[in-house]
């Protein structure tokens, strides 16, 4: 039975807290998100498993592809991505510096996922009519994670590459 959706539930890393380096990998380590899968059962999908899903830490990309290597020597069969990067990470995801995540997740076959409301500021506007626009927001940071994935060749380059958006 193919799966046919995945979403992802990140508990405490989707809150907009600021935290440092150690604090964020700390996190990382002990509080994974779960990934649920779901398969198409007569005419309804029913949740058939629930795999803990790696959130890496984005903030030196060589610890980024250790820390990826560590979690797939401990069996995560997923990881997760934020979105957005935070404001401290200089690298955005069509830069070459990503290039060993990527291979690394291609080669394993590891499903990349990026969650919506992570890593960027959920409240980018003030004012009348504010949260109308922050909730647009939060949909058109998918749109700019998918669009620059695939501009920037990163799909080319690695056509293996699972790619998964959640809650857009």
């Amino acid at each position: 039975m193919p799966v046919i959706a995945v979403s992802i539930s990140p508990a405490l890393l989707a809150m907009p807290v600021p935290l440092d380096r150690i604090a964020t990998l700390g996190l990382t380590n002990l509080v994974g998100p779960v990934t649920s899968v779901y398969q198409r059962q007569d005419s309804i999908l029913v949740l058939t498993s629930r795999v803990p899903s790696a959130m890496l830490p984005v903030w030196d990309l060589t610890q980024t592809l250790s820390e990826f290597e560590r979690m797939k020597s401990l069996g995560y069969r997923s990881v997760m991505l934020p979105m957005e990067l935070p404001h401290a990470n200089p690298i955005p995801y069509n830069d070459k510096a990503w290039e060993p995540v990527w291979t690394f997740a291609e080669e394993t076959g590891t499903p990349l996922s990026f969650h919506l409301s992570t890593g960027g500021t959920l409240v980018t506007e003030k004012g009348a009519g504010a949260a109308c626009m922050n909730y647009f927001n939060l949909g058109t940071a998918a749109l700019h994670t998918i669009a620059l994935l695939i501009s920037s060749g990163v799909l080319d380059r690695h056509p293996k590459l699972k790619i998964v958006i959640t809650e857009t």
